[in-house]
């Protein structure tokens, strides 16, 4: 799994083996949730883009987890108001 910033949101890229579901989730860093949805992947290269509405530029947390494994990473989000 990989994650980078974007303008105004992030995208990501999960290398999946076999086909599932995965949970991704953008949070702020008090914890609370941003966004959340519910990805199914086919085997191979999939990429999601994350744009919330309305974000301040700042450090988010992204979570990406399924049955299997789990991944977390910080990033910093450019706001598109700005």
């Amino acid at each position: 799994v990989l994650i980078h910033s974007q303008q105004g949101g992030a995208l990501v890229s999960i290398y999946a083996v076999e086909e599932g579901e995965y949970k991704i989730e953008l949070c702020d860093l008090l914890g609370r949730n941003l966004l959340s949805q519910l990805q199914y992947v086919q085997p191979g290269r999939n990429n999601f883009s994350l744009h919330p509405n309305d974000l301040s530029s700042a450090i988010y947390i992204v979570k990406v987890y399924n049955k299997t494994s789990n991944t977390t990473k910080k990033i910093f989000i450019r706001s598109t108001l700005e």
